[in-house]
C-alpha cells in the first residue's frame, strides 16, 4: 500500500485509507469510489492486485485492474489515481 500512497502524494492529491470493505478488488475499489468525495477508489489485495475505479464507471469496468504489481507499478497506479482526480494524463503502466 505504501507505494500507492507515495504515488498519490507525489501528485499532491489528498487521500484516506479505509478498511472494512468486503469482496474482490473491483468491488472494494467501487465501494471506495462511491464513498469518496473525489469519486475515486483504489484497492490493494493481498495477492498484489491493484484496482483503480471511478464512481461514474460501470461496476465491472475499473480504470485499472492490474495483478502482480511491482513497487514501481504500484507507485505509478497511485499517481494515476491522483491524476484521474486532477484530470491530467496518466503515466504509462506496463
Amino acid at each position: 500500500m505504501s507505494h500507492v500512497e507515495y504515488g498519490i502524494e507525489e501528485e499532491g492529491v489528498p487521500w484516506t485509507v479505509q478498511q472494512g470493505y468486503g469482496g474482490d478488488g473491483i468491488t472494494v475499489a467501487r465501494g471506495a469510489a462511491a464513498d469518496s468525495s473525489l469519486r475515486i477508489g483504489v484497492s490493494v489485495t493481498p495477492d498484489s492486485r491493484i484496482v483503480v475505479h471511478h464512481k461514474r464507471l460501470p461496476d465491472d469496468e475499473p480504470v485499472f485492474d492490474i495483478a502482480d504489481v511491482t513497487a514501481e507499478t504500484a507507485r505509478k497506479l497511485g499517481a494515476n489515481s491522483a491524476r484521474l482526480a486532477k484530470g491530467t494524463p496518466f503515466k504509462t503502466v506496463e
